[in-house]
């Protein structure tokens, strides 16, 4: 097994292992190799066998990786690999250029510098797919973007970022004499991306408008300290046209190292027990300003009820004439439950009309 002993002591053995034996890097390595050479076979099993396991906070990356791969099969997204490299002329389309890195000798000027926007790469392969009359299109990407870091008086210094990226095109389900021929939006994706964020036990909080469009027209991110962990948005048609694309395409990115980094600084996750006692729930209909967001409303609702609160949502969004100007109509549902008890009508309405006290003090809202 080439493996030499350059000395023995009563702590063990010091070992000379060959620079081509890559695979042999710890002491469970050269156990197997011994066991290897002795035979499997001739080793006596002991009747009793105690172990322990190890747990950590979260999992090992390419574990995630694979879990979240399978994830998004599961929903219908297929897999793809791209080239590292992309056009240069996408400069036209508001990509910063001052911190791209370019080829020296360049094969083609469709292959002149490496990768600096995940949203890119998924086009070409888009494109093969719709000419082909292959319209349900939902992929996936695990990829890097490349990118120059200025340091003054320093060499050029480079960094990878790797990322998440999904891509969908115009249709969300297959033709079927029983379907409505619903289309996707970059909502549809971005309640994707809502549910991938949460599978792997980070949530989203409410995102902003996309500053520096880019490569959207439209957009949402969501940052943490300053730094982009998400987006999503519909790419821009300039772009689209460009790659010979008659889609519409929605485009969602997450930046995968600042993932790792917030699930590696979480705390130990703490598991409970299913309660035992019924959910309640109540519906409110809401007139509010145009202003005013259901973020927005579910914030103060949750502020106005921490304990018994466990969801607000969306079901109805009215703007009509027979409403007044400025106005529209948000139908909203309250799941109220008690970890230790079933709640009595007097409780339930009492958080309910707190939660709506709430509502109309802080964003003038009125129940209809």
């Amino acid at each position: 097994m080439d493996i030499q002993i350059q000395g023995e002591n009563a702590k063990g053995l010091n070992l000379l292992v060959p620079f081509y034996r890559v695979d042999v890097t710890r002491e469970v390595d050269v156990i197997e190799e011994i066991l290897r050479v002795y035979g499997y076979n001739t080793v006596e099993i002991p009747e009793k066998m105690t172990f322990s396991v190890a747990s950590s906070k979260w999992s090992e990356p390419h574990l995630l990786e694979t879990q979240l791969s399978q994830f998004l099969s599961a929903k219908g997204f297929n897999e793809i690999l791209t080239n590292s490299l992309e056009p240069l002329e996408m400069e036209k389309f508001r990509i910063a250029a001052s911190k791209e890195v370019q080829l020296l000798n360049p094969l083609s000027s469709d292959l002149g510098r490496m990768r600096t926007e995940g949203a890119v790469s998924g086009l070409p392969v888009l494109r093969h797919n719709s000419n082909r009359q292959q319209d349900h299109l939902a992929l996936f990407e695990w990829g890097k973007t490349y990118h120059k870091v200025s340091e003054e008086s320093k060499q050029e210094s480079y960094e990878e970022k790797k990322y998440l990226g999904l891509w969908m095109a115009e249709k969300e389900v297959y033709p079927h004499w029983k379907s409505s021929g619903k289309t996707a939006d970059y909502y549809t994706l971005k309640g994707q991306l809502e549910s991938l964020m949460n599978r792997i036990g980070i949530t989203l909080d409410t995102p902003s408008y996309v500053e520096e469009k880019g490569m959207y027209s439209d957009g949402l991110e969501w940052k943490i300290k300053g730094t982009t962990l998400a987006q999503v948005g519909t790419l821009d048609p300039a772009l689209c046209k460009h790659f010979d694309l008659k889609l519409e395409v929605y485009y969602a990115q997450i930046n995968w190292d600042l993932c790792l980094e917030l699930l590696a600084s979480r705390e130990q996750i703490q598991y409970k027990a299913v309660s035992k006692f019924p959910a309640v729930r109540r519906d409110l209909a809401l007139l509010v300003d145009q202003q005013v967001t259901f973020a927005d409303i579910k914030g103060q609702a949750l502020k106005a009820e921490n304990k018994i609160l466990k969801s607000v949502g969306l079901f109805d969004v009215y703007e009509g004439k027979e409403l007044p100007q400025g106005k529209k109509s948000y139908a909203v549902h309250l799941t109220l439950q008690d970890e230790g008890k079933t709640l009595t009508d007097k409780q339930i309405d009492k958080s309910v009309q707190r939660i709506t006290q709430r509502l109309q003090n802080e964003l003038k809202a009125e129940l209809r």
